[in-house]
């Protein structure tokens, strides 16, 4: 019976079974050639951008800013010494006078006629005085020879005391008339700018009645007040820096002359009185100035600026430093390391270091907020070294 089952030749059974065996000898070849998927392992965290600056020792000078008012160190009003109609002035405002030269002249003829009468009057009695000496010494010579009385001998000597005495007085009165018409004279007491005109000429001028205003201004005082704090800091001696608007560009020292000894019952500050060079006139009566005074003084003092302080979760501060790590070069082994710091006095945008840190290090001044103690970074850029500043000196 068939069922339909087709016969094969036993070459052709061989044939097949090769075939298979070849297939599955391949098989393991082309699983070896196939690589398995790598598993992701874990990668290293970036470093972070920072910006450092590398502290130094400086020296601080702490100051103080208060306003002042200027004023002229002197400043005296001129008056004549006797009445009378002022005939000429031989300045005018603002010029500058040498000590003694004449400022303004009286008409002085009044005067010129007192003296000559005094003048006269001295002469008249020296007359007298020499006729009254030679009576005395007639009568003395009588006196020996006994040919004159003892009464007469007693007069003549008393007329030549009287006319000894109108003669002193005579001289006296004299001297008063050079003085007043000296006097007509108004001469400055001191080197200065004539301020003010008070009177004009033919004008009358009555006796202790101001004519000009003589100031001083080769040096001028700068009043300003201060609180009490600083009285252990400051003393006459110490320097201070003024600065006006008028002249901006330009700083004037100044030493503290005086401080008060009572501070002001109002503003409970001590007044204080600085005395500035002024030789140019730069500084004017009545100026408001800007006035540093310098209150204090760090040798090799560390500092750091503000924005480099953080706090930890103690609201301790401290700050972050780069280290770089034993055996790295370059920058691959730069870390953030944080520093607890006690802080001192603040200057400016700058903050002092009493204790944490030391010279030379390299602390984070921009980024440390964003690393934690151990982080890899990088240096972005350098702040440069620090500036002088009104309370930091290099």
């Amino acid at each position: 019976m068939n069922f339909g089952v087709r016969r094969r030749s036993a070459s052709a059974l061989v044939e097949d079974a090769g075939r298979w065996l070849l297939i599955c000898a391949c098989i393991p070849l082309l699983a070896c050639g196939e690589a398995e998927p790598a598993m992701p392992g874990p990668e290293a965290a970036p470093s972070k951008p920072v910006e450092v600056e590398t502290i130094e020792p400086q020296h601080i000078t702490s100051w103080v800013h208060v306003s002042g008012l200027v004023e002229a160190e002197s400043r005296m009003s001129l008056s004549f010494r006797v009445n009378g109609t002022i005939e000429r002035f031989l300045v005018e405002e603002g010029d500058y006078v040498e000590a003694n030269s004449v400022i303004a002249e009286l008409d002085s003829r009044d005067y010129e006629r007192e003296l000559m009468l005094a003048r006269a009057a001295v002469e008249s009695s020296a007359a007298q005085a020499n006729e009254a000496q030679r009576e005395l010494s007639r009568q003395e010579s009588l006196i020996a020879a006994n040919t004159t009385s003892t009464q007469q001998h007693e007069a003549a000597r008393s007329a030549m005391l009287v006319v000894t005495a109108a003669a002193r007085q005579s001289r006296l009165r004299l001297e008063a008339a050079q003085s007043a018409r000296a006097d007509c004279e108004l001469r400055a007491p001191v080197s200065g700018y004539i301020e003010r005109r008070l009177l004009e000429e033919h004008e009358f001028a009555t006796l202790q009645q101001p004519a000009v205003v003589l100031t001083q201004l080769d040096r001028v005082k700068v009043l300003t007040s201060v609180a009490d704090r600083m009285l252990a800091s400051l003393k006459p001696g110490s320097k201070a820096s003024v600065r006006s608007a008028a002249r901006p560009d330009r700083e004037f020292e100044g030493t503290v002359v005086r401080i008060a000894l009572a501070a002001d019952p109002t503003t409970h500050t001590l007044p204080v009185e600085i005395s500035v060079p002024n030789a140019d006139l730069a500084l004017r009566p009545a100026m408001v100035v800007d006035v540093s005074l310098r209150a204090s003084e760090f040798e090799q003092q560390l500092t750091v600026p503000m924005k480099a302080i953080v706090r930890d979760g103690g609201l301790q501060p401290l700050c972050f430093v780069v280290t770089v790590e034993a055996g790295a070069k370059g920058e691959a082994g730069l870390r953030a390391e944080s520093r607890p710091v006690v802080l001192g006095e603040i200057w400016d945008d700058r903050i002092g270091i009493n204790a944490g840190l030391a010279a030379g290090v390299r602390v984070i001044v921009a980024g440390q907020h964003f690393v934690r103690s151990g982080d890899a970074v990088h240096i972005i850029t350098t702040a440069p070294e620090t500036k002088a500043s009104p309370g930091i000196e290099p």
